[in-house]
């Protein structure tokens, strides 16, 4: 009896694991898409136009951040595929609402809801920033040139499109801001 519950525990401590921290397997859903010498989405520096350079910012396991120059535009991009994409994009959107309710009421800091970009994504004019989330992924552009916020959300409009995964994008024909 005593021997068979030895056995009972020291299956239970094999079947637990040990202590040595478990293989982990980093997201490399962006990477789809990317350049090889960048890691870079080659979409976003077409959607730039020609002789658009491309620079790393940053390379974490599921985020990349890529910065985009090209004849007078100028773009950062962030594309995270960390999960819960469309939850954290919500989230965004509502704590952005809730800032610009409560204490901002510069009207160029109120998102806008915008159509036509993957399956959600707000626009604040003035940090000329557009937000999206598609295919599991949360994607921000930052457009840093043109200044003119009418230009800067198209440019952002565009490089965000590119930046989703094919099956995320949503059709360019939707209206919106």
């Amino acid at each position: 009896m005593r021997g068979r519950g030895a056995l009972v525990a020291a299956a239970l401590v094999v079947g637990c694991g040990s202590s040595a921290p478990a293989a982990t397997t980093t997201p490399t859903t962006h990477r789809a898409a990317a350049s090889s010498r960048t890691g870079c989405p080659h979409a976003v520096a077409s959607a730039m136009g020609a002789g658009a350079t491309t620079h790393v910012v940053s390379d974490d396991p599921g985020t990349l951040v890529c910065d985009y120059v090209a004849s007078g535009a100028r773009v950062r991009v962030t594309v995270d595929s960390l999960p819960q994409a469309y939850e954290r994009w919500n989230r965004a959107q509502v704590e952005t609402w809730q800032n610009y309710a409560g204490w901002n009421h510069v009207p160029s800091r109120a998102p806008q809801l915008v159509n036509g970009v993957g399956i959600a994504a707000f626009w604040i004019p003035h940090d000329r920033r557009l937000v999206t989330t598609a295919g599991g992924r949360l994607i921000t552009v930052v457009v840093r040139a043109p200044a003119h916020r009418a230009a800067a959300l198209a440019l952002a409009r565009v490089v965000a499109r590119r930046a989703l995964p094919p099956g995320g994008r949503a059709p360019a024909t939707s209206h919106g801001p």
